[in-house]
């Protein structure tokens, strides 16, 4: 102000100008408040579009983001290095989880990542939710496969809840041999008729029963019926199959192998016709 009254510049004009710079610094401020507004509402959205992304790739193209990616997504693995992945169904993005992972929806499954097993809070009682151990993240691919195949299985059989993943590892072995399964249901129970009610019950009975450990009461519980009934159907299964499973042959092999291949014989038999045996969990 002094270097402009020295050059002959009146006060009049020196407030006018001070005004119009007041007004110029007003409204970047304005321009300034707004945007920083703006990037707040605007980082949580781009930051779980980013974490998505990198679990599509995780997954999907079995492409692992650098430890910078995941620094920056705030996926951060545990002590040890190592990350949980998992998989739910239904899809709920907004499923209540402790500690928070991070997740997204794949191909029908909530798919998700953390550093430590998910604990569902107030979780809705038609979700099923398939856990797989820690592991190196090169190997999460692999395994969140299992863990979609995994709840796919588990929601036909009408499971809900948390599961691990290491819960279906027999019945995810199996799956994977579904020519073999087909054949085995055709040795053991060729003579049922799939579209006979009556050989359905049958069959269902008898899984029941090995489900239930071979015991009949708890066979009768789970049926809603009477012991008498239960073994009346095992024995009219005996009956047409030949088989029985109340006095498992061991042929050679251990009781347990033998009812194994009974269990995997009737879980296929009853398998909806045309039902795909294994699924592809990938895209």
């Amino acid at each position: 102000m002094d270097r402009c009254r020295s050059a002959g510049v009146s006060d009049r004009l020196l407030l006018s100008l001070m005004l119009r710079l007041k007004e110029y610094g007003d409204a970047l401020e304005r321009q300034v408040v707004n945007g920083y507004r703006a990037a707040e509402q605007q980082a949580p959205r781009q930051l779980g579009e980013l974490r998505a992304e990198l679990i599509r790739r995780l997954f999907l193209d079995g492409d692992a983001p650098s430890d910078r990616e995941l620094a920056r997504a705030g996926i951060r693995p545990n002590d040890d290095g190592l990350l949980h992945c998992f998989a739910a169904s239904p899809a709920h993005p907004g499923t209540a989880f402790t500690p928070r992972p991070f997740a997204t929806v794949l191909a029908g499954h909530l798919a998700g990542v953390c550093a430590r097993p998910p604990e569902p809070v107030g979780l809705d009682a038609d979700v099923l939710v398939v856990v797989s151990p820690a592991v190196p993240l090169g190997k999460l691919r692999a395994l969140y496969r299992l863990c979609a195949h995994a709840v796919d299985l588990g929601r036909g059989r009408g499971l809900r809840g948390r599961y691990e993943l290491t819960d279906f590892a027999a019945e995810l072995a199996l799956a994977h041999q579904p020519l073999l399964g087909a054949q085995l249901s055709r040795r053991l129970l060729g003579p049922l008729d799939q579209g006979d009610a009556f050989h359905r019950q049958l069959a269902l009975t008898a899984l029941t029963f090995l489900d239930q450990g071979r015991r009949l009461d708890r066979t009768a519980s789970a049926l809603f019926t009477h012991p008498h009934t239960v073994r009346y159907r095992l024995g009219r299964l005996q009956d047409i199959t030949g088989g029985s499973l109340t006095d498992l042959p061991c042929d050679g092999r251990s009781r347990l192998l033998s009812t194994l291949q009974w269990w995997w014989a009737l879980t296929d038999w009853l398998r909806p016709p045309g039902t795909a045996r294994v699924r592809s969990c990938g895209r």
